[in-house]
């Protein structure tokens, strides 16, 4: 895996769009880590 479509959780969990996805709830994603 590139790891190119990862996207961390609140809870610190590491998710993947192209393996856990597409699909995540907005709440739950850490959208500091994304910028």
């Amino acid at each position: 895996m590139c790891e190119g479509c990862a996207v961390k959780l609140k809870s610190g969990e590491i998710k993947f769009v192209c393996k856990d996805g597409p699909l995540f709830d907005g709440k739950e994603v850490d959208w500091q880590w994304l910028t």
